[in-house]
């Protein structure tokens, strides 16, 4: 998670992050894991600076780096306010 939370420094225009580890809020006895092991969320000022994060080298890299490591990816990328 510390990677993808130094993107915050390494890209202008990504003005916060937040991040953790997700759980499993069904209640019943033999709980599955949940789908996603992880969230990370990247604020940024406008949906511009959401288009231009993605060619950033820092965020290329991370890509790179953890292509494999996860099963499944979900983005959602959405202007907030």
């Amino acid at each position: 998670m510390d990677r993808f939370r130094d993107l915050r420094e390494l890209i202008p225009g990504v003005v916060s992050y937040l991040g953790g580890k997700t759980v499993n809020t069904k209640i019943k006895k033999d709980m599955d894991p949940p789908e996603y092991d992880s969230i990370h969320c990247l604020t940024h000022r406008c949906v511009d600076d959401i288009k231009d994060c993605f060619h950033y080298e820092a965020h290329q890299l991370f890509i790179a780096e953890h292509e494999g490591i996860g099963e499944r990816a979900l983005v959602l990328d959405a202007p907030l306010g």
